[in-house]
């Protein structure tokens, strides 16, 4: 018995004594004990029992103030319990059960000893046994024992069988695996499990369901989602306010790709009986933000003010958040001054909202008076309100406030600063050109370094480029084997980039290859970023077969047009042309939409300069059929060469002049005045002896007419 307690609670008719030997009884897993005190008890006070022991399943299974809203959806055990009552459950049995349920599994423990040990005490496990440990197992972590026992109780020679809880908590079961261990569930098992329940003749119901789609919302899976919600309805089970919650959250992901399903869900809304509660709501306005979606927006809130459903600070905070989104600052205030009208409080996530959309107006007069206010109202200041006034700052290149603020977290702990926080600092030093101070601030992430504040790889990318852009290459190399040694963390293409381009900036291109090759040692998957630094190196040490070895790595990959113009480049600068050409004809035919002047204007110039004149003038006329249009330079080259070429033939050169000159007024580009005039001569020239030759051909097929 706890000490100092007052004297009724040992008096035995008294539900405190009862309750606490009950307690204690449970715990020290007397069930002999136990089982005599509760004949006792159904014997002289079958009410005091019902309160006494049910009540602590309540209690330990109602779910958390944030999921109020979806309570009858969050532990099935509840609704199971409330639904079987005490009658169902022996003394023994339901004793034991209580003492799983509140004490947990040992995680050594197999599930045959458990067993084991109720059947020595002479105890029969039940339904409620299976569920208790299934649920706990899921908590915990425990899934392989988790699923070890829904496999065992789903034999034939098992002695329960599995009911709807057992199938529902499992299927919850699978979320929690997921969110703790990020490990994808195979849908397929899911659809067995459900055809399984139909052969055992338990039918799912809407919490099943919402499970399923929950899961599937979580890992991703939206068409799936969309699926059982159908299957749900196909059922003949009523989709409830959980489930619509839950798809509408799904829905944020990919505006662009789930717009239907969007616009769907909100129409299916109408056919729904009973009324919305100010958590959907809240979910479906944020949605709708996020698609753009104004109509729905207006049609939330008219719906909010018809049925008399006060908006709350989350309602709130999604307009203020939205309008500072969309630069419409004075929305954002007059939705504080209304909410500040009602009544209604506004919390730190409401001033950070707000606070958000003074720095991204640059009002940060305005944010800091929204601080004060929060201090005078004893609102706690959080550090992302601080990060984000940081980030606002560093915009504004205000060096002065960012060190106040540096020097009030970081020195003063007025506020525990995270890592993002330092990070923060770090871009904020560099972007204000202070190189000075990015190693004090690195010493004062070390010198706090603990469980909450460690270096990441955001940390060790920033101090890099700092220094580098500040050409302290030492420094900077110093750091990058301190990463290397101690293996903080898994180092990523960042940090190697980001030392590669320092190094190339400043000439030192054979460190930039030795870095390169350091990465190459770690098996990291190199994308894009390693591979324009190499063209660049590469172009700047004209070393061509590596630059071919690097084309054909990387010709399946999606890279930038900045990327492929270096790579042509190097071949031009090389001497390859027909290399060049050959390259250029692979992106013409897979990339012929997206490539622009630049590429066009390399190309071109590269088959003039290595005497190509024919593949230059192709070129052209290609572009002009993609509208691409290059400097006046180059077609001036262009129009140039064909004039004073003497291995063109007459017609192509009119062919070709005629296509650029035509182009060249139509757009109106401008190029050398008397390589036009030139240009117009040789084409008027040509004219003439055209139409001749029309004339000539026109008679002579009108005398061989006359002789037929």
């Amino acid at each position: 018995m706890a000490e100092g307690s007052t004297n009724e609670n040992y008096d035995p008719t008294t539900y405190a004594f009862i309750s606490e030997t009950m307690n204690e009884l449970a715990i020290y897993i007397m069930l002999g004990l136990g089982f005599f005190l509760l004949q006792y008890l159904a014997d002289v006070a079958f009410d005091l029992i019902s309160n006494l022991i049910l009540p602590r399943f309540y209690n330990t299974l109602r779910p958390e103030p944030e999921e109020e809203a979806k309570s009858s959806n969050d532990d099935t055990l509840m609704n199971y319990l409330k639904t079987n009552g005490y009658c169902q459950l022996t003394g023994a049995v339901h004793l034991y059960n209580i003492y799983l349920r509140n004490k947990g599994v040992p995680k050594n423990e197999a599930l045959v000893t458990i067993f084991e040990k109720m059947k020595r005490q002479g105890i029969a496990p039940n339904n409620v046994t299976y569920n208790i440990l299934l649920y706990v197992y899921m908590k915990e972590g425990m899934f392989d024992m988790a699923t070890e026992l829904f496999y065992h109780c789903r034999q034939p020679d098992s002695e329960v069988h599995p009911d709807l809880v057992s199938f529902n908590t499992y299927f919850k079961g699978l979320v929690l695996n997921y969110n703790k261990v990020n490990k994808r569930i195979d849908l397929e098992m899911v659809s067995k499990l459900l055809g399984e329940m139909k052969r055992l003749r338990i039918n799912p119901n809407a919490i099943t369901y919402n499970t399923i789609i929950d899961l599937c919302i979580t890992m991703g899976y939206i068409k799936e989602a969309w699926n059982y919600f159908n299957g749900m309805k196909d059922e003949g089970l009523s989709p409830d306010l959980f489930t619509y919650s839950t798809l509408f959250k799904g829905l944020k992901v990919s505006p662009l790709i789930y717009q239907p399903y969007f616009d769907s869900l909100f129409k299916s809304l109408e056919v729904y009986s009973k009324p919305l509660d100010i958590v959907l709501l809240n979910t479906i306005m944020d949605t709708a933000i996020l698609y753009k979606d104004s109509e729905k927006i207006n049609i939330i809130l008219d719906y909010m003010n018809k049925h008399n459903i006060q908006p709350s600070n989350v309602t709130y905070g999604i307009l203020i958040r939205a309008f500072s989104q969309n630069g419409i600052f004075e929305n954002s205030l007059s939705m504080l001054k209304e909410m500040k009208s009602k009544g209604i409080k506004p919390n730190e996530i409401i001033y950070g909202c707000i606070i958000d959309s003074c720095i991204k107006a640059r009002m940060y007069t305005k944010a800091e008076e929204f601080l004060q206010e929060m201090n005078t109202q004893q609102i706690p200041i959080n550090i992302v309100i601080y990060t984000m006034l940081l980030k606002g700052y560093t915009k504004e290149r205000n060096f002065t406030r960012i060190w106040e603020l540096y020097t009030k977290i970081a020195i003063e702990h007025k506020v525990y600063p995270n890592i993002i926080f330092y990070n923060a600092i770090l871009e904020a030093v560099i972007q204000c050109s202070r190189y000075d101070l990015i190693m004090e601030v690195y010493e004062r992430i070390t010198k706090e370094n603990s469980k909450y504040i460690i270096a990441d790889v955001i940390t060790y990318a920033t101090i890099l480029k700092g220094l580098c852009k500040a050409q302290y290459l030492d420094k900077a190399f110093k750091v990058y084997k301190k990463i290397r040694k101690e293996k903080v963390f898994h180092v990523e293409e960042v940090i190697y980039t980001t030392l590669m381009h320092g190094y190339y900036s400043i000439g030192k291109y054979k460190e930039c290859e030795d870095i390169h090759k350091d990465m190459l040692s770690t098996n990291i998957k190199v994308t894009e970023a390693t591979y324009n630094i190499l063209a660049k190196l590469y172009k700047k040490t004209g070393e061509y077969e590596k630059t071919v070895k690097l084309y054909k790595e990387v010709k399946p990959r999606k890279m930038s047009l900045a990327f492929w113009t270096c790579i042509l480049q190097i071949c031009i600068k090389a001497k390859q042309i027909e290399k060049a050409i050959q390259i250029f004809e692979d992106l013409h035919a897979r990339l012929r939409n997206e490539l622009d002047q630049v590429i066009y204007n390399t190309i071109v110039s590269g088959c003039i300069f290595s005497g190509h004149l024919t593949h230059a003038c192709m070129y052209t006329v290609r572009g002009i059929d993609d509208d691409i249009v290059m400097v006046g330079e180059v077609y001036a080259r262009v129009v140039n060469n064909i004039l004073t070429s003497r291995t063109m033939d007459t017609y192509s050169k009119r062919d070709y002049l005629g296509s650029i000159m035509r182009y060249l007024d139509i757009k109106k580009i401008n190029v050398n005045s008397e390589v036009k005039e030139k240009a117009k001569r040789l084409l008027n020239d040509a004219q003439y002896h055209r139409t001749k030759y029309e004339c000539r051909k026109n008679a002579e097929l009108k005398e061989n007419w006359y002789k037929i």
